[in-house]
């Protein structure tokens, strides 16, 4: 199977850094916000399923933060889950950043410094570069 790498569309581009900038600051909160504002822009695509995952793990840090560890467990689940879809469907990376170190930060989510992801994976992400556009 052909493995591919998606980017996201350049109308989104701008709330997804956005996003990325305030998860490195520790704010997740205001980071779901921003990425739910991308999210809203999709149509229903594997695209918007990865920022759906996205603003999914940032409510993890806020359940995490706030010591409610039975809903960060099953939120962290459901994560994993949409993730691992994008394997069965041969999708290695989307917007730069590899979906199986996504994995791997999530299941490690609890044990991983909260900036962990922004310098491992979202400083990777191509949201200032133009990539050629996949559709699916």
């Amino acid at each position: 199977m052909t493995r591919r790498h998606l980017s996201l569309p350049d109308d989104v581009q701008n709330t997804m850094a956005e996003g990325f900038r305030l998860f490195e600051l520790g704010r997740f909160w205001e980071s779901h916000e921003a990425w739910e504002s991308g999210w809203n822009e999709l149509s229903r695509s594997h695209q918007k399923i990865f920022v759906q995952s996205l603003i999914q793990i940032a409510a993890c840090m806020v359940l995490l933060q706030e010591g409610r560890h039975n809903g960060f467990n099953r939120k962290r689940q459901q994560v994993l889950e949409k993730l691992a879809g994008f394997d069965q469907v041969g999708i290695a990376s989307i917007h730069g950043i590899t979906l199986n170190a996504l994995i791997q930060y999530v299941s490690e989510l609890e044990t991983l410094p909260p900036t962990w992801i922004a310098t491992q994976l979202f400083r990777s992400a191509s949201f200032h570069k133009k990539e050629p556009s996949a559709h699916v």
